[in-house]
């Protein structure tokens, strides 16, 4: 293969910096080599702005005595090479104390971050708010270029992930040129590598090289309390897959059954399409299902079948007006809601 044929599937997987370090081993021209050296050390610097907004962000909080972690982007790339740049460009992901969401949003706002509309309700002491917060377990607020993800939950399956307590109790701390962040402890982000993976349906090769070098950090204890999760299952199963990493053994060596088959197929599936600026899928019918059954698949508990029942019929934001972002009436939310699938399935069937 042309090695220039490469550079739309390495974009799309962002793998520049992943594939920097061999780049003596991949037997290219000398120009191409320049360049992925080049666009390696570009993610590189976009990644400086993301880790001065993490520790702002952090240390703010925590003077404000907000309990936070630092999830993913940085944090994942400095406890998993102990280069905060490793990951490259992103968003900013921040896990606070669901009991103290409110106080959160207010010290980010006074740090010159503004919520998105058609995101969420602005009054999250509402009823509707009430829903989106119990739904839904992210909000985005913007400053300028620089995106968070503020978060109150790691995910939408309270019963397959820990609740806060037991990840501020287990967390990690990390060092970066003498500032202090926290991150989720080893065996708490592997877990959540593998649950967000799978949740993405595995779209990106990258997060795949994520979970193999987190697989690295685990312990034996880590390994057996872990091992019969099933999005660890699923996810460790096409990681193996893919890198065929000693590391991933249990998960990959094991004959996969039929929810492992379909895992694969459908990573298989996720990895050659394309994806819009934030690394998502473009909107398809069979694809919202597919994420629901997904969610289904993964739920313990009644509360957890309703609350993704719920998320996939009324999304949070269906109570914000998007060009606005005043909040919606119920009749409102679900008269948007209706126009924005309508508009999709307008989109999806085309001309």
């Amino acid at each position: 293969m042309d090695p220039q044929d490469l550079w739309p599937a390495i974009n799309r997987q962002r793998l520049e910096i992943v594939l920097a370090p061999w780049h003596d081993k991949l037997g290219w021209p000398a120009p191409l080599t320049q360049l992925l050296l080049e666009r390696a050390r570009h993610q590189r610097l976009e990644a400086l702005p993301l880790v001065a907004g993490a520790i702002e962000v952090l240390e703010a909080l925590a003077m404000a005595r907000v309990r936070a972690l630092l999830l993913k982007g940085p944090a994942l790339a400095l406890q998993t090479t102990g280069d905060a740049t490793a990951r490259g460009r992103g968003d900013l992901d921040v896990l606070v104390d669901p009991c103290r969401l409110m106080r959160a949003i207010e010290i980010l706002e006074g740090l010159g971050f503004r919520r998105l509309p058609g995101m969420a309700p602005m009054d999250l002491a509402s009823r509707w708010g009430r829903y989106a917060r119990w739904v839904g377990y992210e909000l985005p607020l913007q400053r300028g270029p620089l995106l968070i993800d503020l978060h109150w939950d790691l995910g939408p399956l309270r019963s397959s992930l820990p609740a806060f307590d037991a990840l501020w109790q287990q967390r990690e701390p990390l060092t970066y040129q003498g500032r202090q962040l926290a991150t989720l402890g080893r065996r708490h982000s592997f877990l959540h590598s593998c649950d967000h993976a799978v949740k993405d349906r595995w779209i990106s090769l990258r997060s795949l090289v994520d979970i193999e070098r987190l697989a690295r950090l685990l312990s034996e204890d880590d390994r057996q309390v872990l091992g019969h999760d099933k999005a660890v299952q699923l996810s460790g199963l096409v990681a193996y897959s893919v890198t065929g990493s000693p590391w991933l053994e249990p998960w990959g060596q094991v004959a996969p059954d039929r929810p492992g088959r379909r895992a694969l197929a459908v990573a298989r599936w996720s990895q050659g399409q394309p994806v819009d600026e934030r690394g998502r899928l473009a909107w398809h019918p069979l694809g919202r299902l597919a994420d629901w059954r997904h969610a289904l698949f993964l739920a313990r508990t009644p509360a957890d079948w309703i609350r993704t029942t719920a998320s996939f019929v009324l999304l949070p934001g269906s109570f914000s007006n998007p060009e606005t972002g005043m909040d919606l009436s119920l009749p409102a939310a679900l008269s948007q809601r209706l126009g924005r699938i309508g508009r999709n399935l307008v989109h999806w069937v085309g001309p």
